[in-house]
């Protein structure tokens, strides 16, 4: 009945509890990987998705994070566990070719 385009992903509102837990594990853990002395900041949460499969929860998130003065975009893929634990799957930084406004 849906469109189909993409089995099982759906949007999910941005400010959703769980996207927000999903959202700053991921700043966490880019954070952790990062080898910059400026923290990262979550700006805010720009789009989401979710799919469920068989144990675990996946979301596609899109984030603004700030580093000092800079703002970057960076796309997450976070996986939430049956016991609740957040791990983060892949991240890459987005750059918006078609809307630079």
């Amino acid at each position: 009945m849906d469109g189909g385009h993409e089995p099982g992903w759906r949007d999910v509102p941005v400010h959703d509890p769980v996207v927000k837990d999903a959202a700053s594990h991921a700043v966490k853990s880019i954070q952790q990987r990062s080898n910059s002395l400026l923290p990262y900041e979550l700006v805010e949460i720009v789009r989401a998705k979710a799919e469920v499969v068989e144990d675990f929860a996946k979301f596609d998130i899109l984030m603004k994070l700030k580093r000092g003065t800079k703002e970057e975009k960076m796309k997450a893929e976070v996986h939430k566990n049956l016991e609740g634990a957040f791990v983060l799957n892949q991240m890459q930084p987005e750059h918006d070719e078609s809307s630079s406004q």
